[in-house]
């Protein structure tokens, strides 16, 4: 059973394992979601700073100047040495940027709308913060831990019943003009490391049971890898910086474990916690935001006795029994699939990046980022270690390399395989951000004709065409262009493209000229019959088709006469229905090389037999 704890929040579940029913829950809403593109993301929750979002935005705002506090004194003294603040995206799991007070202030910052941000203090060698966590939204600093309390208040005044509006949530964040610090007397050295979790164990289990002493679990991140040793009671105690991924392993040749991401949240906002008051940070799988390991005691109230609560700990495997449920993971775009661990929630989103790689000269490239999201807090899901396999549309092109961008900037080659309009390869990471795809010079052009029908008028026709390639229009001096002769009378003819310069490649399509079309002029009912009239077409024509019907969009009881000299005008229809009306048109036709060309149908008049 799958419960949003409301001791957890910030969008975070827990899959508890035992008797769990006396712990309050808050259920999750299930119905809406956020649009991308002609896909919708499932909604998981109310909370309004953890909704699924666009992690692509580059939508920047002004936040500040802000006043920053000295907090050992009563009033609003700012402070009188430089404080460095260190400003975590939480959105994109990355440091954002680093900020110096000048005057008492945090300069103006410039930070995404809508992201979330961790404002930390590293350099504890004079000034001590807890970390701040703060929702950019409407162009203000939101206190992301203000909104359960100022929520839980507007309930209470309302009723516990009261469903609050989106408006309603989004004003339970207090907005933010000013931080305050303390001073630090301690002398320590300074860090650039992220808070690390230092409150938790996390339980890991073998068929059922703790494991024994001495296993090695490895958490690898983008940034670190720890490892940590089980204890006798089967338990780890990692160090994990807070607030990023690690995918969790083991280096014991004797397991396994299915791969997942493990991230350590802080919770001190839930005052209510039925756990000890003093954990303030917790681990999670951040592909369900269940929490990951924890076992503890809390009190039953409607049993009035302790009970024991055991989160989803981490399982080992025998070896070679690992990636058995793995299921392909496909983008909201359905460009892209990748494969290689269960995904769970994980949403995969994919873009095209305009970027230079001045490395690959004149050739054609797509550079494209391809995205894991948790979209139970709109945020990218880092899988640091493992073996993926990306499919990718090749974008109607013959891809000549594949390559990575690495942190330096460099092409690195990747092994690949295509077929069948698709590029498969292998990442050891996720996001793949910077996937350069090469293509060929050798085209197999698209081509469009402006025309690829007319109807006879005695000239010659010569439609124009426009050349493309997956995703690249080419311009006239990129190809020529022949057609082939006549182009006047009625029949089919051909426009050859080919491509020049350092394209090479080449392509045929085709275009029709049709005969002019005629129309009824009359209908005359008889007994049972009726006679149609024409205007005969003596140019470029061989006959006449006439369709009749009783249904006036020719669906049903519909017949064609065919009429096969051009000079006839008139057609007796007979062996038809007593006072039943029809319905009538006529279109003309060509015999040419063996091959009929036909007119458009002409309006549609009726008559009513006798």
């Amino acid at each position: 059973m799958d419960e949003m704890i409301r001791g957890e929040g910030k969008g975070f579940k827990r899959r508890s394992v035992g008797r769990i029913a006396v712990l309050a829950a808050l259920l999750v809403g299930m119905l809406g979601g956020t649009v991308f593109g002609a896909s919708t993301v499932k909604k998981y929750h109310d909370i309004p700073a953890y909704q699924m979002r666009d992690v692509y935005s580059q939508k920047q705002v002004k936040i500040g100047p802000i006043d920053v506090f000295n907090g050992r004194y009563s009033s609003d003294k700012p402070v009188d040495y430089d404080v460095t603040f260190t400003i975590y995206n939480s959105t994109l799991q990355k440091i954002d940027q680093v900020v110096t007070t000048k005057d008492g202030k945090l300069p103006e910052l410039s930070l995404t709308e809508g992201f979330n941000y961790i404002f930390m203090v590293l350099d504890n060698s004079r000034w001590y913060m807890a970390n701040r966590y703060y929702w950019v939204h409407k162009g203000n600093l939101c206190n992301i831990k203000s909104y359960e309390p100022n929520l839980k208040e507007l309930q209470k005044r309302k009723g516990e019943d009261y469903k609050p509006t989106d408006k309603e949530r989004e004003n339970c964040y207090d907005r933010v003009n000013s931080i305050t610090v303390m001073p630090f007397n301690n002398q320590s050295d300074s860090t650039d490391r992220l808070n690390g979790n230092r409150n938790d164990n996390i339980y890991v289990y073998y068929q059922g049971k703790e494991a024994e002493a001495g296993i090695n679990i490895v958490f690898t991140s983008d940034r670190e890898t720890v490892t940590a040793k089980t204890d006798k009671y089967g338990r780890v105690q990692p160090i994990l910086l807070e607030d990023v991924n690690y995918m969790v392993s083991t280096d014991d040749p004797r397991y396994e474990i299915d791969p997942f991401p493990i991230a350590v949240k802080d919770k001190s906002e839930y005052s209510d916690s039925k756990i000890w008051s003093y954990v303030n940070r917790f681990f999670y799988d951040h592909s369900t935001c269940h929490r990951v390991g924890l076992r503890y005691q809390t009190f039953d109230k409607e049993k009035q006795e302790m009970i024991t609560v055991t989160d989803e700990p981490i399982t080992l495997l025998d070896k070679g029994q690992a990636h058995k449920h793995d299921k392909p993971l496909t983008s909201l775009s359905g460009n892209v699939t990748v494969e290689g661990m269960q995904f769970k929630d994980i949403v995969l989103l994919d873009r095209k990046v305009n970027r230079d790689i001045p490395e690959l000269g004149e050739k054609d490239y797509r550079v494209m980022d391809i995205t894991t999201v948790n979209p139970h807090r709109g945020e990218i899901c880092k899988l640091a270690s493992g073996d993926f396999t990306v499919t990718t549309s090749s974008f109607g092109r013959t891809v000549d390399n594949v390559y990575r961008i690495d942190a330096n900037g460099a092409l690195q080659e990747c092994d690949f395989e295509q077929k069948n309009g698709k590029v498969r390869f292998h990442v050891n990471a996720l996001p793949a951000e910077s996937v350069v795809l090469e293509y060929s010079n050798e085209i197999n052009p698209v081509l469009k004709l402006s025309a690829t029908a007319y109807t006879y008028n005695g000239k010659v026709r010569k439609p124009s065409v426009a050349v493309k390639a997956g995703e690249k229009t080419f311009s006239a001096s990129e190809f020529a262009v022949k057609y082939s002769g006549g182009r006047k009378n009625v029949g089919k003819y051909s426009v050859t493209v080919t491509m020049k310069g350092k394209y090479t490649g080449k392509k045929t399509v085709t275009f029709r000229i049709n005969p002019k079309g005629t129309a009824v002029q009359k209908l005359t009912k008889g007994r049972k019959q009726m006679k149609v009239t024409w205007k005969a077409q003596k140019t470029q024509v061989s006959g006449y088709r006439i369709q009749y019907s009783t249904s006036s969009k020719f669906k049903k009881g519909t017949h064609i006469k065919t009429v096969k000299s051009y000079k006839t005008k008139s057609l007796k229809v007979k062996k038809l229905k007593a006072k039943k009306k029809y319905y009538v048109r006529i279109q003309t036709y060509k015999t040419v090389g063996g091959i009929k060309y036909y007119s458009g149908w002409s309006k549609t008049k009726s008559v009513k037999t006798k």
